[in-house]
């Protein structure tokens, strides 16, 4: 049976937010929302917290009135845990895309390729030589711990991002023309998103500086 509750749950340093969506035909509506502060540290690893992460969110959906089979849930990670990188490629079959973003992959993400998980989305060719490529990576320890507590809860995911990669996604694309380059400046505690677009491609950089520096000034 097709779920029409879509959950979207941004997982922050300081904050969780959750944005619940309703689907009717091809359209979704924004029906609830909450966004809580949190008491407790997330850190590098989320291997300490990750059942008290799992238990604020199912708190969170609780209050809200959702029950976890009633819908399907999307999961945007802060960007620091995560590693987002534009690829410029050489324009190639589609088919020679994945071998030549594999081994771009290899020499770019921070970790061997065994220990994380990664994908890429094609984005589009803004010139004629060559083709953008959005690759994206983390590490697989990380997102199967806080998975396994999610689990305990029943709340099943059916996408995780980084929290840049789905600021990209939200973005009304209607506002997307040639004559009008948008971005968006996103500072969380930890870290700041900066997000550049353009109909053709969209370029990402995750600044290890966010509100809490300036608070320690």
């Amino acid at each position: 049976m097709p779920k029409n509750l879509h959950v979207c749950l941004d997982i922050g340093n300081q904050t969780f937010k959750i944005g619940v969506f309703e689907k009717k035909g091809k359209k979704l509506t924004l029906t609830r929302f909450s966004i809580e502060r949190i008491d407790f540290i997330i850190g590098d690893s989320l291997k300490e917290s990750k059942t008290r992460i799992a238990d604020k969110v199912a708190g969170m959906l609780s209050a809200l009135n959702i029950h976890p089979a009633s819908a399907s849930f999307y999961l945007s990670l802060p960007g620091h845990l995560t590693f987002t990188r534009l690829l410029k490629l050489p324009m190639v079959d589609k088919a020679k895309v994945q071998q030549i973003v594999h081994y771009e992959a290899q020499q770019q993400v921070p970790f061997s390729l065994d220990e994380v998980v990664w994908d890429y989305q094609i984005l589009g060719n803004p010139d004629a030589e060559h083709l953008h490529v959005l690759l994206v990576a983390m590490r697989q320890e990380l997102i199967s711990d806080l998975l396994s507590a999610f689990e305990v809860h029943q709340i099943y995911f059916k996408l995780a991002l980084p929290s840049p990669v789905a600021t990209q996604h939200a973005f009304p694309k209607q506002l997307l023309t040639s004559d009008f380059t948008p971005a968006i400046l996103n500072m969380g505690a930890r870290s700041t998103n900066l997000i550049i677009f353009s109909p053709q491609t969209v370029w990402i950089r995750t600044i290890p500086l966010g509100g809490d520096s300036f608070t320690m000034e």
